[in-house]
């Protein structure tokens, strides 16, 4: 129950709504709660280190 967040991707999927302690909000974001947008993981799949890897070894 928060006003703000680091990781509006969540939000902007529809994994997370941000509500604050509004009783109104907090209750019309549970009763329409559809879900995410986007199936699978909005943050990559883990792998980040090897692809940046891949392309440092390209450059040096």
């Amino acid at each position: 129950m928060r006003e703000n967040t680091e990781w509006m991707e969540t939000v902007e999927d529809g994994e997370n709504a941000l509500v604050g302690a509004d009783y109104e909000k907090i209750m019309d974001a549970i009763l329409n709660f559809e879900g995410a947008k986007v199936k699978g993981n909005v943050f990559g799949n883990g792998n980040a280190c090897v692809n940046v890897l891949k392309v440092l070894m390209t450059i040096f």
